[in-house]
């Protein structure tokens, strides 16, 4: 598909996806997404948090699996051993929460941006 912009339109474009971070191509598709979805579509950093988020919490839940197996196998599971799973579920917790304030991160600057070409339309 090609789409075709006037100078000020590309300079518009270009300004936007310079203040969220993004190529803006990336802003292009996103927007595009949006209107053919009628909802918001992910732009490709909050797609990689999405992804980095989902990642983080199935290996959480792996490693707390993996503890309660070896609880109930060994009611005398050795306490470092223990320790050291639970130290791994705490690392993989907080790459999860890295994950969503960086999705959030991403949908509050995309807001603000949203919400200031909206006034500059209205003045």
């Amino acid at each position: 598909m090609g789409v075709r912009f006037t100078d000020v339109e590309r300079g518009e474009i270009e300004s936007a996806a310079s203040a969220l971070s993004v190529a803006p191509s990336a802003l292009i598709r996103a927007g595009a997404l949006c209107a053919a979805r009628r909802g918001p579509a992910l732009l490709p950093q909050e797609a990689v948090a999405v992804h980095r988020a989902a990642g983080a919490l199935g290996a959480v839940g792996r490693n707390l699996n993996q503890i309660a197996r070896a609880l109930n196998q060994d009611e005398t599971a050795v306490a470092a051993d223990v320790r050291e799973s639970l130290e791994d579920v705490a690392a993989l917790v907080l790459d999860l929460l890295d994950a969503h304030r960086a999705l959030l991160a991403a949908h509050v600057r995309r807001g603000r941006a949203a919400r200031r070409a909206a006034r500059a339309e209205g003045a």
